[in-house]
Formats: structure tokens, sequence, C-alpha cells
């Protein structure tokens, strides 16, 4: 025996969040917003060499290069993802040590 049923069912759910002092604007002094400082700068700057290597590799492998030369144009990328890595964790390391003091 095969039973069908013909139901639509329509959900909509909207969610809101809304950061309003009483006054009604959002005023940095009331919720201060994090700093980066001078890492804000360090990561930009690995942002745009990540992205300037990414993209001479990406020009490469579109041209059909040699294996030769597209592997040249790989390792630098790899090495600046590796010392990211590097970077991410000795931050995440020296963060942790940081809060272990504070306790």
């Amino acid at each position: 025996m095969m039973v069908r049923t013909n139901i639509e069912t329509t959900m909509n759910l909207s969610v809101g969040v809304e950061m309003v002092a009483p006054s009604g604007y959002l005023s940095a002094a009331m919720w201060p917003l994090p700093r980066l400082g001078p890492a804000l700068q360090r990561v930009g700057g690995a942002a745009l060499c990540w992205a300037v290597l990414a993209g001479a590799e990406a020009w490469l492998r579109l041209r059909r290069r040699a294996a030769q030369t597209l592997l040249l144009a790989e390792a630098p990328i790899s090495l600046l993802d590796s010392a990211i890595c590097w970077w991410v964790f000795v931050s995440l390391a020296h963060t942790t040590r940081t809060l272990r003091l504070r306790r």
C-alpha cells in the first residue's frame, strides 16, 4: 500500500541583531572594537604577498608553462603558506601563555 501526500509547507525565518545605545546610535566608546595595531600591517602585508604570488602562479598555469617554471612559481607560495601556519601557531601559543599568566 502506498500513501501519497500533497502537503506544501512554507517556512520563513528571519533573525536580526542590532546593537543600539539608548541614545540611538552605536558608539565605539560604549562597545570598544578590537584593535589589531601593528599586527594589522603584518596581516595585510602577508595577504598582499600571498595574492601576488598566487596570481603569478595562476598566470603561469594558464599560460601552460614548463613544469620546471611552474615548480619555481609554486615554491615561494608554499614557503609563504608554511610561514603563515607557523605564525598562527606561535601567536596562539603566546596568547595561551598570556591567558595562563592572567589567572
